[in-house]
């Protein structure tokens, strides 16, 4: 079972169950994919650059934003993968 813990620009600590499995989709990685999550996301063309990736798990997807940290983690509360924006 996977996690995803996301801590905001506040402090403000969000953690949500991804699941058995889940997907990262970034915007670096693949940027056509980025694009489609996007405006499927919010409706809408990115005007910004806040948003650096998607990540999806159990019937939903969860835009991951520059301004907070993300952590997949697993059901013991060990860091799986830190997915961060990293510059």
């Amino acid at each position: 079972m996977f996690y995803l813990r996301r801590i905001t620009g506040t402090g403000v600590e969000i953690n949500q169950t991804l699941g058995e499995g889940y997907t990262l989709v970034d915007k670096l990685s693949n940027e056509e994919e980025f694009n489609r999550s996007f405006l499927a996301h919010f409706g809408e063309k990115q005007t910004n650059d806040l948003v650096y990736a998607f990540i999806g798990g159990d019937g939903f997807i969860q835009p991951l934003y520059k301004a907070q940290k993300a952590y997949v983690m697993t059901e013991r509360g060990n860091t799986f993968a830190n997915v961060s924006y990293k510059e």
